[in-house]
């Protein structure tokens, strides 16, 4: 339930007041606006992290392991952490 009046709190489905925002008669819902597109930008960095981690234990494999199975899985890690940046990107965006 989302209560949306000037001065009211905003609660998504939690009755607690450390979720709820306070919404002044100034902001015009801005807040709740820029409240969401930081939890996107928040999404978006936790894809970024998890490429960098991806691809550099893939680098990682590829560059210190000899054997042929290592250098498969990391050239597969690689496409993998390419492929979850591209869905984080499009879904950002």
């Amino acid at each position: 339930m989302i209560i949306l009046a000037y001065g009211k709190y905003i609660c998504g489905n939690h009755n607690n007041l450390r979720a709820c925002l306070l919404v002044s008669q100034r902001s015009n819902f801005g807040i709740l606006i820029h409240t969401h597109y930081l939890a996107n930008e928040r999404t978006l960095l936790s894809y970024i992290r998890t490429f960098l981690a991806l691809a550099g234990f893939g680098i990682l494999l590829i560059k210190y392991e000899t054997t042929n199975i290592s250098t498969i899985i990391g050239i597969l890690l690689i496409v993998i952490a390419a492929t979850l940046l591209t869905i984080g990107i499009l879904r950002f965006f």
